[in-house]
């Protein structure tokens, strides 16, 4: 569970919470997108602001109370304990697998296709966490440079930050997804997929991106820098437009050999660390040691 849902335990009762990312983490990176895209807040930040106290209470009693704290990323995990959220003794690392009907079905698609364009980007766009002007920031500068890349956006809102991006220069499109076969094809039809995110306490287009042996550009934003490794299994940029430009610019860069190769890495790291049998191994080892101990 997370911590949302701790207040319908029965007192006494041990639990494990699993956490994706920290109140004040999520609500600050927000803030930051909102200002840079020169925003006011809506009336859902204006509430949870006001809320703050009350929210950072319920936070800390859901996770002191919990027997294991079970974070996402080590991002997670260090803002958990630099908070003082948890004790560091309590805290574990428990990264999110894809679906279990997406693992099943991106394993059975036998064929490969040749990517057709460069970059892809799945998102709730809405959320100013997600990076939209970080995004639209690198396109401005790789055209300054010359360098126009082909795109694919998908998520709530895709059609505005699509047309952002033409704007800016590139050749952009919006993308549908309406299912997990119709995700995996349309991932796979891409050279890489892009999380131009302020903050993501995981970021789990990105493991799905590498179950569909697609490398991943992305910004040092917390989660994806758990599983991207800069020239291993992916790029990792600054938090910046340039930051992000830059690492988009070294992907493309990349012969069409080298990015294969890495995105043979990114498909084992995702099928050994990040699969649905590693977390469910976890998640029985570590729910019979509480039971065993309660």
């Amino acid at each position: 569970m997370n911590s949302r849902h701790v207040s319908a335990m029965p007192p006494g009762f041990p639990y494990i919470l699993w956490e994706g990312t920290t109140w004040k983490d999520e609500i600050d990176a927000g803030t930051e997108g909102l200002k840079l895209q020169h925003q006011k807040p809506g009336p859902g930040r204006m509430l949870h602001t006001l809320m703050r106290p009350l929210d950072r209470y319920s936070e800390r009693r859901a996770l002191r109370g919990a027997s294991i704290v079970a974070a996402m990323s080590n991002h997670t995990a260090k803002c958990i304990v630099e908070e003082h959220l948890a004790a560091v003794e309590s805290v574990r690392l428990l990264p999110h697998p894809p679906s279990n009907s997406f693992e099943r079905l991106v394993g059975s698609i036998a064929t490969y296709p040749q990517p057709e364009r460069d970059f892809i980007s799945v998102a709730r766009w809405n959320d100013p966490r997600k990076g939209a002007i970080l995004l639209t920031q690198a396109v401005i500068h790789l055209a300054a440079r010359g360098e126009k890349y082909s795109w694919t956006i998908v998520g709530e809102r895709a059609d505005r930050v699509a047309a952002s991006l033409r704007v800016a220069g590139a050749e952009a499109a919006v993308g549908l997804a309406p299912d997990d076969g119709a995700l995996i094809d349309l991932i796979r039809r891409h050279r890489y997929l892009v999380i131009p995110a302020f903050q993501e306490g995981f970021g789990i287009t990105g493991i799905e991106a590498f179950h569909c042996m697609v490398p991943v550009v992305t910004t040092k934003c917390g989660g994806p820098e758990d599983y991207v490794e800069d020239g291993r299994t992916g790029f990792v940029g600054s938090v910046d437009g340039l930051g992000l430009a830059d690492a988009l610019s070294r992907a493309a860069g990349l012969a069409e050999d080298s990015r294969k190769a890495m995105a043979q890495a990114a498909w084992r790291e995702a099928t050994t660390r990040f699969s649905n049998r590693t977390f469910v191994d976890n998640v029985l080892r570590w729910t019979g040691s509480v039971f065993e101990t309660a």
